[in-house]
């Protein structure tokens, strides 16, 4: 079934241009972006989503992607 994304109606992040949540690879400063996600009252769904989705690109939740990473691994069980 489709995953519930009404979360995503009271993020911080609902109507800010989504170019600040992707940048490019090498190119950019995530710290903007992570402000938003600092202050967001759905930061923990926005994350959960982005580790089970999964989203490999753009800020989630606070995390890049890079810092994603170790947590999908763990939500696979270590793989």
């Amino acid at each position: 079934g489709a995953c519930r994304m009404s979360w995503r109606e009271d993020a911080a992040c609902a109507g800010i241009p989504v170019d600040l949540f992707y940048l490019e690879v090498g190119n950019g400063d995530p710290s903007e972006a992570k402000a938003v996600c600092a202050s967001c009252v759905v930061r923990e769904e926005c994350l959960s989503y982005a580790v089970s989705a999964p989203e490999v690109f753009g800020v989630w939740g606070g995390l890049a992607p890079k810092k994603r990473r170790p947590l999908r691994r763990a939500a696979l069980g270590g793989v």
